[in-house]
């Protein structure tokens, strides 16, 4: 049986195999910046993300989550919320998306906007607004909430 990182390193290398025969595979850059991500390589990560999406021949959420997330991680909040802004604009082809899958998308989204958020009331508009969409999903609902205290406790320190 292998090591996790034994495995990790398996799949960094036939991930990178992947990109070598097919460098516009928006899938294999994904689970590439994941992994570099997991592992702590968060600006090997942006790297990728970057590539893929300009690369990418059409919009792809999952792509724009996560780096939205990474930017939020190297404290780039304003790189952030014009992601978000993007995903804003792309609703359309967003909701082309299996509605469970969206579900999960949306409430991510509101929870990096959430974290970008500097009014304790515009945080709760966005929580009242979608409240009944994330009951659907408990893990990301428990993660917005999460994020709503943690804005609201640093809110009060300010």
């Amino acid at each position: 049986m292998c090591s996790y990182h034994a495995q990790t390193f398996l799949a960094v290398e036939c991930l990178r195999k992947c990109l070598y025969y097919d460098a516009e595979h928006v899938d294999a850059m994904l689970q590439l910046a994941r992994i570099m991500r997991r592992s702590g390589y968060i600006s090997d990560c942006l790297t990728i993300l970057n590539e893929a999406v300009r690369v990418g021949k059409t919009f792809d959420v999952r792509v724009q989550i996560l780096l939205a997330e990474t930017l939020i991680e190297l404290d780039k909040r304003e790189e952030a919320l014009d992601v978000l802004n993007r995903i804003q604009d792309n609703t359309q082809e967003i909701q082309e998306i299996d509605e469970e899958y969206l579900i999960v998308l949306t409430t991510n989204a509101l929870v990096l906007s959430v974290c970008l958020f500097i009014s304790s009331s515009a945080i709760a508009f966005v929580y009242l607004r979608f409240n009944g969409r994330v009951k659907e999903n408990e893990r990301t609902a428990k993660a917005l909430k999460k994020a709503i205290k943690r804005q609201q406790s640093n809110s009060s320190l300010q």
